[in-house]
């Protein structure tokens, strides 16, 4: 599963499917993001700022199939995008293999995997 505003994360997740032969779900937000960055960046500094749970579109039906999760998404300043927050406080993913993986064009990881690992409760 992954969430992608300008498609590079949604690149890596083709190649991941191709090579694992795996199914792919994307997060659509209700709200769609701006195409312009700068509104962009606005909002999801916003959303951080208010810890806010941006409302998904779309859902996994059959959650329980999967034992493996590869979790894509973009690093916004050392964070992952707060509608990853929403997908976890939507679904149980404990007991499963969780595979995080980020595209940045200059953000550090910070913490992304350590707050994965508690939203999640591994």
């Amino acid at each position: 599963m992954y969430f992608s505003w300008f498609g590079s994360t949604q690149n890596i997740v083709k190649e991941i499917q191709k090579q694992t032969n795996s199914d792919i779900f994307e997060i659509i937000p209700e709200v769609t993001y701006s195409d312009d960055y700068d509104m962009v960046v606005d909002d999801v500094k916003k959303e951080q700022q208010e810890k806010a749970r941006p409302k998904i579109k779309n859902k996994i039906e059959n959650i329980d199939e999967y034992e493996t999760i590869y979790v894509g998404y973009p690093n916004w300043w050392g964070e992952m995008p707060m509608i990853l927050y929403t997908f976890f406080d939507d679904y149980n993913l404990s007991n499963r293999t969780i595979a995080p993986f980020c595209t940045s064009g200059e953000s550090r990881l910070l913490d992304t995997e350590k707050t994965i690992q508690v939203v999640v409760q591994w």
